[in-house]
């Protein structure tokens, strides 16, 4: 039977089970072909009763279903798989039916195509396959036109938008979403019953598919074509969208606007340009400019590609048309903000023109807008300013042919003579140079640059690090111009000042300007030495930095090579030197044998014509011996991964070395070998590297860290931490043996006479030791090393420096009492390291050095020795706490009580130190807070303050980390808290009588100390939410209490102005201005403290007259300096009504008596705020 009996038969007997199984062989691609060939072999008739039957088979299958089977019933199941098979079998056979070139669709298989389409969107996901199917079968049918094809374009578009949308779709489904799109027309998208298909299109103007792909734009372009109500909704969508579109799509966002723009007409097209493109406009003009990312930046990226488009016909004529109402009148408003979004779209539209327009009124609207950019280049407000000066320049760059010579040299000369010298802002100045790289990107500038570019040179010196970075990117971009040379711009002396002494992104950036004029690999040896000499001689502290740099330009084996030129050339001068040294010798001793390598090098150098460069000068060897000390360091961790380059270098220098060593004697050239040395293995320079402990053994306490501190890093690389340990304790044990007076001299002697043993005549340096110590201890290098591999040793030389303390108290009780290395300097030093010690050698575990136990060892100890001294008998508040000490001291002596406050601020810092590294449990966090509150009730608050506000910012972080595990008393910042403000109070009233302008310059350079630290506890307890509610009300009724006892205070003084409003908040007496300069900076914080202000007045807790007289002071300044803060209205009203409570309580009072005239200055001052709030 052939395939088309075989289609005629099974068609006939219409069985769903025979129909299934018969197109089950042709679903694959292969056999499609057949059963196409099959169906066109068919007469009209027979074609017509195949789909007659197969519509009778699709029908009675699904009025098989029925709605109440339960789904999970094994026969429903049954029913419906036989229901999808004859679908998918359906849609098989119609897909075939319609690959002719002239398909004939009969009714039957136009009714069979109705059903398959409005079955299709109620099929489940799990049929997808078979959905898809259909809807390129109806895809097929739409694209050819075939009749009907709009009853089928419905559901299938529905379908294929919703399958566009998923995460995953590919580019093609959005293709064949753009081929059906006209389908979208068939139906009502802005009716109630169309509400789905509304949603899933506008939800394609966030899809990233539809946006990144060119077909996706074009089709929402096309959707603006729906009409006016479809376009709002539109743009309704896109508008919400902007603020959290990524920053690529913003242009995209553009491009759909400006395409249904182009392609509108009529009603939509006016709807498109005023609701759509002006509304842009108008917000773009009113946006915040608060970020990068602010709404100001976003309107102006989506309007920005609709401004680039302005060659296109009719671009111009409508960008001047929509915004003609809006850009002029907003250039002049007074809101700075809106200025400057308006001179940035004036320049991004720029020229805004008519080109219908006649010559007379081009020119006219031209001269308009040159005439606005230059009144802008002056405009008060910075941005405006900024905003300006970079259009004008991308103008002046791109328009430079046709823009009038007296337009140009008239903003040119204004940015040259005026503009650059802002000094009010360091954008402005960046907005000039930047504008500069813009003219730069126009060859047509590049002579008149040529001559205007020096002017800019005294920037490379601006105070601004921006500035300074913008004029390097200026050069480098001159570096790349043929006919400008950068060192005309800037002379290179400057840029090597600038290199000597400035950051790193400035240093990194002159270094890849002027790299290649001092290094030319490319070059012959000569012409490198002369460059390099010519950097060295030029300026030596430029060239350590340049050559700090300078691994970062070349590669590893370029280094090395540069390093061993380097040591050449010095190793020929330093062996000419012994040559002319030895044949002016009168001696006779005979040659010296020169070995082959020595000669060879000899050879080079002599080739490179060095034979001019000689040992005696020093400034130049010194400078090539720390250019290699200096590069090798760089590129030491590299060498480490190439053993044979590393390997080469460091025979090179062992030949070297001792040559080196034996000629220069100068410091800094010492400073220099011995960091090389330190680079190389102890066993290639053994001789020095044997002296290196002998030469540290002979530094005396004069010497600077300059002097050791290379030869500490180089015993450190040579691995021989353990003998400088050894040396350190032994130092250490003499400077802390406290001297026995019963011990006789002549025992002494006697006992040394029978001591047999070689001993080095050096004297102990217990200062140098801890200086020692201190050195290593800071560098990270060798701290991690001593601890790797001296940890025992440092945990001996912690026992040792414990012993500090007996010292201590020893020297309290008898100024002479210790030797005369052990000093006060000695003493600190020895006292701070032992707390280092201690937190680097900690240890969680009981085996190991505990810190939080030292330390709150540390603290007792401190309590019971050193408080006492701290003691300032003219401070009342705190003579009730010293009486109770045990120890009775001289208070005049000021040196023991220099040495106690150092010691005290050391185990401050400490404790800070470590609540900010996480080391300390809670107990030690409430012992901390305990000896802070201690300390502050000494009388040494100008010294021990700035660092209790350290300690408390550093609890309260610690407070919030620890509170959720429901572990901290939070009773303790509070309180701390309180008392910090109590000591800050009692140093700045510290006298009732006018501060002198000494006292006055150490409580303004404390609270400036202590501002940043105070600012960041207030805003850390802020930070978490979840803690407000215990301690945000506890921490802000001190301040509003420290507030008001400070101005009560001025108040009972008469220091309180009583006619005039201050006119702003810092003319207020120190204390509260400090508080309230902090506390208004944030208006979450300015709320807070006016709702504990409001209820301190309501509950009648003020302290009388002059607490309400500095209540009233208080408010009614508040709110003339920053009326924003809300309740102070509530506040101004509790006070007026117990102003007038107590003006009939004081009727009696007579006139001129001191209480009435306070009385009288507060109701006047209530009621000048009260003509400010009707007038307001």
């Amino acid at each position: 039977m052939t395939l088309r009996e075989e289609l005629l038969d099974t068609t006939e007997k219409q069985d769903a089970d025979l129909f299934i199984a018969f197109m089950v062989k042709y679903q694959n691609h292969t056999k499609i072909v057949d059963l196409e060939e099959a169906l066109n072999s068919l007469g009209a008739s027979q074609f017509a009763d195949v789909w007659e039957k197969v519509h009778g088979v699709c029908t009675s299958t699904l009025l098989n279903l029925d709605d109440d089977d339960n789904p999970d019933n094994e026969e429903s199941v049954q029913k419906n798989k036989q229901m999808l098979d004859v679908l998918q079998s359906v849609v098989t056979l119609a897909t075939a039916a319609l690959t002719s070139d002239s398909p004939h669709v009969p009714d039957s298989f136009y009714d069979t195509a109705v059903i398959i389409h409005g079955v299709m969107l109620s099929l489940p996901d799990t049929a997808d396959k078979l959905k898809n199917s259909m809807a390129k079968l109806f895809e097929l049918w739409w694209t050819r036109e075939l009749n009907g094809r709009e009853e089928l374009g419905i559901n299938t578009f529905t379908y294929l938008l919703e399958r566009s949308l998923q995460n995953k779709s590919p580019v093609t489904d959005l293709k064949r979403v753009w081929a059906m799109r006209e389908a979208v027309k068939l139906i009502d998208v802005c009716s109630q019953a169309s509400e789905h298909v509304r949603g899933l299109l506008l939800h394609c103007y966030m899809h990233v598919s539809y946006l990144k792909s060119d077909e996706g734009r074009r089709f929402l372009s096309f959707l603006f074509s729906l009409g006016q109500n479809m376009i709002e909704f539109i743009h309704n969508t896109i508008k919400n969208q902007l603020p959290v579109a990524p920053r690529s799509f913003l242009e995209h966002y553009g491009e759909v606007y400006f395409r249904a723009w182009r392609v509108a007409s009529g009603q939509c097209l006016q709807k498109i340009e005023v609701s759509c493109i002006q509304d842009l406009m108008h917000h773009a003009v009113h946006a915040k400019r608060q970020s990068s990312r602010s709404m100001a930046f976003v309107l102006r990226k989506v309007l920005g590609y609709i401004h680039k488009q302005k060659k296109q016909r009719g671009v111009d004529e409508m960008l001047l048309r929509l915004y003609e109402p809006i850009l002029w009148r907003s250039l002049k408003v007074a809101n700075g903000a809106v200025r400057a979004n308006s001179a940035a779209l004036l320049v991004d539209a720029f020229p805004l023109e008519n080109p219908e327009s006649n010559v007379e009124e081009t020119d006219r609207l031209l001269q308009k807008q040159f005439d606005l950019l230059q009144t802008l280049l002056s405009d008060p407000y910075v941005e405006v300013r900024t905003v300006t000066v970079q259009g004008v320049c991308h103008i002046i760059s791109v328009y430079w042919e046709v823009i009038p010579i007296a337009v140009t040299q008239a903003l040119i000369t204004k940015l040259y003579q005026e503009v650059i010298y802002d000094v009010s802002s360091a954008d402005v100045r960046v907005a000039v140079i930047k504008g500069q790289l813009e003219l730069l990107d126009n060859h047509l500038c590049h002579p008149l640059l040529k001559s205007l570019l020096p002017a800019l040179k005294d920037f490379i010196h601006d105070t601004s690090e921006k500035v300074r970075l913008t004029m390097l990117e200026l050069l480098l971009k001159v570096k790349s111009v043929r006919g400008i040379k950068f060192w005309s711009v800037i002379p290179m002396e400057h840029l090597l000042a600038r290199l000597e002494i400035d950051t790193a992104p400035v240093a990194r950036r002159i270094m890849r300007l002027i790299f290649n004029s001092f290094v030319t690999l490319d070059k012959t040896p000569d012409v490198q030495l002369s460059r390099c000499k010519a950097l060295l001689r030029s300026n030596p502290g430029a060239a350590r930095n340049f050559f700090r740099y300078a691994h970062l330009h070349m590669s590893l084996e370029e280094t090395v090579k540069y390093i061993t030129l380097l040591c050449r050339c010095v190793l020929c001068c330093v062996r000419s030197e012994q040559r002319a040294a030895e044949s002016n010798s009168q001696t006779s001793g005979g040659e010296r044998e020169v070995s082959d390598e020595e000669r060879e090098d000899d050879d080079k150098e002599n080739d490179g014509g060095e034979s001019e460069l000689t040992v005696h000068d020093t400034d130049l060897m010194v400078g090539l011996l720390e250019a290699m000390a200096i590069l090798w360091s760089s590129v030491s961790h590299q060498l480490d991964k190439n053993e044979e380059l590393r390997r080469g270098l460091r025979r090179r220098f062992a030949i070297a070395m001792p040559e080196f060593l034996n000629t220069f004697e100068n410091r800094h050239a010492y400073s220099a070998l011995v960091l090389l040395a330190s680079l190389m293995p102890p066993d290639m320079v053994p001789h020095f590297s044997r002296s290196c402990l002998s030469r540290l053994k002979d530094m005396t306490d004069e010497c600077g860290s300059d002097d050791y501190w290379v030869l500490l890093e180089a015993m450190c690389n040579w691995g021989k931490m353990s003998e400088l340990v050894e040396l350190i304790t032994e130092w250490l044990e003499d400077g802390l043996k406290i001297p026995d007076p019963c011990q006789s001299k002549s025992k002494v002697k006697k006992k040394e006479k029978k001591t047999v043993a070689f001993r080095e005549p050096r004297t102990p340096q217990p200062t140098l030791a801890i200086r020692y110590l201190t050195s290593l201890m800071s560098h990270p290098k060798c701290q991690s090393l001593l601890l790797i591999n001296c940890k025992q040793g440092l945990q001996e030389l912690s026992c040792l420096l414990k012993s500090v303390l007996k010292c201590l108290e020893k020297k309290f009780a008898c100024l002479d009492a210790l030797g005369p290395r052990t000093t006060d300097e000695f003493l600190t030093q020895a006292f701070v390291m032992y707390q280092k010690l201690e937190i680097l050698l900690h240890s969680d575990n009981n085996s190991g050095h505990n810190a939080v136990i030292s330390m709150e060892e540390l603290y007792s100890w401190a309590d019971r020795e050193l408080l006492s001294y701290l003691h300032n008998p003219q401070l009342d508040h705190s003579s009730a706490d010293v009486s109770t000490r045990k120890r009775k001291v001289d208070k005049n002596s000021s040196t023991l009580r220099t040495l106690a406050i150092g010691l005290v601020q050391s185990l401050l810092c400490t404790g800070c130190n470590m609540l900010l590294v996480g080391v300390g449990s809670v107990e030690f966090a409430s012992r901390f807070t305990d000896f802070v509150s201690l300390c502050l009730q000494t009388g040494a608050c100008g010294e021990l303050l700035p660092l209790a506000g350290q300690a408390l910012f550093q609890l309260t972080e610690q407070w919030r980390v620890c509170e959720a595990e429901g572990s901290v008393h939070s009773s303790l910042i509070p309180s701390l808290f309180t008392k910090l403000l109590q000591s800050m109070a009692a140093f700045v009233n510290m006298d009732s009588q006018p501060l002198t302008l000494m006292e006055q310059e150490k409580v303004d350079a404390l609270l400036s100390s202590m501002k940043p630290t105070m600012t960041e506890m207030l805003q850390a307890v802020y930070r978490c939410r979840q803690l407000e509610s215990k301690l945000v009300p506890e921490i802000m009724s001190s301040v509003m209490a420290a507030v008001i006892s400070d101005l009560t205070h001025h108040s009972k003084l008469g220091k309180l102005d009583q006619d005039e409003l201050c006119e702003s908040l810092s003319d207020l007496p120190p204390l509260s201005a400090f508080l309230l300069s902090i506390i208004c900076k944030k208006n979450y914080m300015a709320t807070s403290f006016s709702s504990e202000l409001s209820e301190c007045i309501s509950s009648g807790a003020l302290p009388g007259l002059n607490g309400l007289n500095g209540a009233v002071y208080l408010t009614a300044n508040l709110y003339h300096c920053k009326s924003s803060v809300s309740g102070l209205k509530d506040c101004l009203v509790s006070l007026q009504v117990q102003a007038e409570q107590m003006q009939q309580d004081m009727a009696d009072y007579e006139e001129d008596s001191p209480d009435r005239l306070v009385l009288r200055g507060l109701m006047s001052r209530l009621r000048q705020i009260q003509d400010q709030l009707i007038t307001g």
